[in-house]
């Protein structure tokens, strides 16, 4: 199994690459995803569920004894925070030492909001559905999982392992960075399809898969300021998370609420989500502590300033999390053995493999098996 992050169905459209699949799958297939990012699509590729069931979508949430009170935030104070966090975060890369540390968020809003990742890998907790290498485990079957930032980095695994997982973050950082359409993704490409030919010579089954695509960014809105004029106190009347491609919001008062929704609404730039796409999506919580609504950006439009880039206005030439029925946010599955459909979805990859390995997938999963 590779995980290829970020490779979108869309960038077959490109001839060197669909020319550099032919020799290597059988099937090659889109696969719907997921509102949002890694933090909720990887745990939903793993549990065949979706965010509403495993409890993980984005990774910071409002804590939950947050009181309204008025928040003042400064422009300068910001950067300067960002680039002291920054410094200290690459400090410490260099020390071979991992943070969670985000640089982006305002000081003033860091400690409102809490911080929350799994380790795909690991069990997860009793009220959340069974992971695929919870399966494996509990099957005795030796399995070898790796995560690796670049194809030059990928080193294969012996043949003691039933199965292999590898992870390969190239493409995501690389579309975010230069952009989807960047002469350097095809010349990656060549190289991943290198690795995959070797892979393919010594295994009985290949599936190769991503989570979503890549879009890129044409033009950005600033949510804030576009809400100054409404007279309301941030903090007080409202919070906002100012994720990359949606902003979450709280509201503490119905007039808050009614004077965003109605701001925001107007701009034809994004759209709040109706709970019937939130439902489509998996995406209705117990809680609000992920938001009481959701204005989510059209495509190539970016929220800056953000909380994960606020400095630098081109940091991002391209970015995903928008929704999931767009063409450029479709994954994909390759395979070199037969599927019996022509798409699928992102909980589908988990039922698919364990159908080759000849286990019963759980009753709870939401997935279905593409194995012909």
């Amino acid at each position: 199994m590779v995980f290829v992050d970020g490779f979108g169905f869309h960038y077959l459209k490109n001839k060197e690459i669909a020319e550099g699949t032919r020799s290597i799958f059988k099937d090659i297939i889109p696969l719907r995803s997921i509102i949002g990012y890694s933090a909720g699509i990887i745990p939903s590729i793993w549990t065949s569920s979706y965010p509403e069931d495993h409890g993980y979508w984005v990774r910071w949430m409002l804590k939950h004894d947050y009181l309204p009170k008025p928040i003042r935030l400064s422009r300068s104070k910001w950067v300067l925070h960002c680039l002291l966090l920054y410094s200290i975060k690459s400090l410490l890369l260099k020390l071979k030492i991992q943070t969670n540390l985000n640089p982006s968020i305002p000081g003033e809003l860091l400690p409102l909001y809490s911080y929350k990742d799994v380790d795909v890998t690991q069990p997860f907790n009793s009220t959340n559905p069974s992971s695929f290498f919870n399966l494996l485990k509990s099957e005795a079957i030796p399995y070898h999982y790796a995560f690796h930032q670049t194809i030059d980095e990928v080193t294969l695994p012996n043949s003691r392992f039933k199965v292999a997982i590898l992870c390969i973050g190239e493409f995501d950082g690389a579309g975010h960075s230069y952009g989807p359409e960047a002469d350097l993704i095809p010349k990656r490409a060549k190289l991943l399809f290198q690795l995959l030919e070797k892979v393919a010579r010594n295994t009985q089954h290949l599936c190769v898969f991503s989570d979503h695509g890549m879009f890129p960014i044409k033009t950005r809105l600033n949510v804030l300021a576009s809400l100054k004029s409404l007279k309301l106190t941030f903090g007080k009347d409202y919070l906002a998370f100012l994720d990359g491609t949606m902003a979450r919001f709280w509201f503490f008062s119905r007039d808050a609420q009614d004077k965003i929704t109605n701001c925001l609404s107007k701009l034809n730039q994004g759209h709040f989500l109706s709970e019937m796409e939130l439902k489509s999506e998996g995406l209705c919580f117990h809680t609000n502590a992920y938001g009481d609504a959701i204005f989510l950006l059209e495509p190539t439009i970016e929220v800056y300033p953000n909380f994960f880039h606020p400095i630098h206005k081109q940091f991002f030439k391209g970015m995903h999390g928008y929704t999931s029925l767009t063409e450029n946010s479709y994954g994909l599955l390759a395979t070199n053995f037969n599927l019996n459909s022509q798409k699928g979805e992102l909980l589908d990859i988990s039922p698919s493999i364990l159908t080759l390995l000849g286990i019963n997938p759980p009753k709870t999963w939401k997935g279905k098996s593409l194995v012909a």
